[in-house]
């Protein structure tokens, strides 16, 4: 994987735990995060937790893939509660870059592990099988719209 990929997904929750909605196209907010997602409107699991790192994450489709494949199970992308799915991207090297993402503009904070309240959701294999392929966490640095199918692309 280079560090040009795609976008192959989009998808928001309007609350915390509720089921993630797929979309083909969504705003971004500078400073709030993706409109009509929980963690923009301030609903998340983890919203009054004080942090960067809160308005986006994403998640590369080969990472869920390769989770299958090891654990013989068949998650989809979306189960695992990220904004955006990628391909073509190794997400982990992005970490501390500005990266444009359609027409917005992303600071990637840091790695997005698994959680306990994943863990709850998908069982005890999801835990253990994500740790450092578990996405990204971002936050929203220009407002813009994003699109699957749109490219990822590092700021110079």
């Amino acid at each position: 994987m280079s560090n040009r990929g795609t976008i192959t997904g989009i998808f928001v929750s309007a609350q915390a735990g509720g089921e993630p909605r797929g979309v083909a196209e969504i705003e971004a907010a500078a400073g709030h995060g993706l409109v009509g997602d929980r963690y923009a409107e301030g609903r998340g699991t983890f919203s009054e937790v004080p942090g960067n790192g809160r308005h986006l994450t994403l998640i590369e489709q080969e990472a869920v893939e390769a989770f299958n494949a090891e654990f013989g199970q068949s998650l989809r992308p979306e189960q695992l509660g990220r904004n955006l799915i990628t391909s073509g991207v190794r997400l982990n090297d992005l970490v501390g870059q500005r990266v444009r993402v359609g027409d917005a503009l992303i600071l990637v904070q840091r790695l997005c592990e698994p959680c306990t309240t994943l863990q709850r959701r998908l069982g005890e294999d999801t835990l253990r099988g994500f740790v450092h392929r578990g996405g990204v966490r971002t936050d929203v640095l220009e407002s813009g719209t994003i699109r699957v199918g749109d490219p990822i692309r590092l700021e110079s």
